[in-house]
């Protein structure tokens, strides 16, 4: 798996979570493709079901194997209040 480094970030955490919209669409799309593995499918369903505090993480919309995750800074840290994110690509 590569992350790459982060790419935005945010001095604004009220844009900590993806839109509930968004992530029940991704949701529906990647049940619905099914040439993902179903072991993709189930931990994207656990993900979507079962956030991280201060983590955010859907499938791309270009392509289900892909994530973008959202890491809020933790608090009494240097990056408190940031907000940053990846892009996380499978090893293939």
């Amino acid at each position: 798996m590569i992350i790459r480094a982060p790419v935005m970030m945010i001095r604004d955490p009220a844009m900590t979570t993806l839109a509930p919209a968004m992530a029940i669409r991704a949701l529906r799309e990647l049940m619905a493709n099914s040439s993902l593995p179903r072991r993709i499918i189930k931990e994207t369903q656990r993900l979507l079901s079962e956030p991280a505090p201060g983590i955010s993480a859907s499938p791309s919309e270009d392509n289900m194997r892909y994530f973008n995750v959202m890491v809020l800074g933790p608090s009494q840290s240097p990056y408190e209040g940031n907000l940053f994110n990846y892009h996380v690509h499978p090893l293939v």
